[in-house]
């Protein structure tokens, strides 16, 4: 997950063809795998030309799931990540929406605790 904050590394995920596996990673049952995974994501997130390839990987209901399953508080803060940096244009926006992100986001920010995460 680490290595994913360099941006200059996405680049060569891709033409590794590392997505793939990674997105796999993110619905493992183990939750350190999971989390990092997620948090990989989270990271590869950021960058415009790899959010479309996060979507056709399909990468937003594993997030969702995440989120929804109370499993981690981990998983549950880096998925909230990943989707708050794959809808920063409208057309994004809309594609999270459309896949049912809201609900679980919501429902996060009314657990206790995770309030003052919410407004981060």
């Amino acid at each position: 997950a680490n290595l994913m904050e360099l941006g200059e590394l996405h680049d060569r995920l891709m033409k590794e063809r590392g997505l793939p596996p990674l997105a796999a990673l993110a619905v493992q049952e183990d939750l350190v795998t999971k989390g990092e995974a997620i948090r990989s994501l989270a990271n590869l997130a950021v960058n415009p030309d790899v959010q479309i390839l996060l979507l056709h990987e399909n990468v937003v209901l594993p997030m969702i799931h995440a989120l929804a399953s109370g499993q981690s508080d981990e998983c549950q803060k880096y998925a909230a990540l990943c989707l708050a940096n794959l809808a920063t244009t409208p057309k994004l926006m809309v594609r999270v929406v459309q896949m049912g992100a809201v609900q679980p986001l919501v429902d996060l920010c009314g657990l206790e605790g995770a309030a003052s995460e919410c407004r981060t």
